[in-house]
């Protein structure tokens, strides 16, 4: 028996549950944040998972700020935004992505349609109402050397050529400038983990619980036979 029998039947039933759904979420959703580039079209370890390269690519900007790039509705590669990000939560940031967007109450930066000259990213679709930050038909902008954000009433105050689209940021730029991130993608992935965590933290508890009550049932019945030996034959 070994110390397997330490543990029981229905506790190791629940263990080799635990231990495939593991593996199966690892290659659905772990796997392919390392085959995710977007220069090649990979797929992760079985095609018929469904599981190919994701439409969605972020590049580190610096170590708080990441450009997005959704090449399923890009037209010519184009950037869709920069926003901020940050480390993800743990134990997910192992299994579905080592970083995240952050949320609404972290503030941060978000800009859509990026075009950069310069230092300076900015957007060329005008504030169309007034939020507190922004005044009314101000542009956004951002600052990548200072990580300032604020804004301009006119983009000729940034060029005279500013509303030219030459200035719009894409991907292929960014391949050659920028690093790709491990990014956290799909509420399904941590829905996935969190209930093998959970599943994990239930077997933990019921070893902690069942093992010394099944140690101390089997050194009893062995001091048994041991003062009862003809007994027990």
């Amino acid at each position: 028996m070994g110390i397997g029998k330490y543990f029981g039947t229905l506790w190791k039933l629940f263990a080799k549950i635990t231990l495939t759904l593991f593996i199966i979420s690892v290659i659905i959703y772990g796997l392919d944040i390392t085959v995710s580039q977007p220069e090649t079209n990979k797929k992760t370890i079985y095609s018929h998972l469904q599981n190919e390269r994701s439409t969605h690519h972020y590049f580190a900007l610096n170590d708080s700020v990441c450009f997005l790039v959704n090449t399923a509705e890009a037209e010519g590669e184009e950037v869709l935004m920069i926003r901020s990000y940050t480390r993800n939560h743990i134990p997910f940031c192992f299994f579905c992505g080592w970083n995240r967007d952050t949320y609404g109450y972290e503030g941060g930066v978000h800009l859509y349609e990026p075009h950069m000259y310069g230092d300076l990213i900015y957007t060329q679709e005008a504030y169309e109402y007034e939020d507190g930050e922004f005044p009314l038909n101000s542009y956004q902008t951002y600052n990548t050397k200072t990580g300032e954000s604020s804004y301009v009433n006119d983009l000729t105050e940034i060029a005279p050529d500013a509303h030219s689209d030459k200035y719009r940021v894409r991907e292929a730029d960014l391949l050659e400038n920028y690093g790709l991130l491990s990014f956290y993608q799909s509420e399904s992935c941590q829905i996935a983990f969190a209930v093998i965590f959970v599943l994990t933290a239930g077997l933990i508890l019921g070893a902690m619980i069942g093992v010394p009550i099944r140690v101390y049932k089997f050194k009893k019945e062995a001091k048994r036979n041991q003062r009862f030996p003809k007994q027990n034959r």
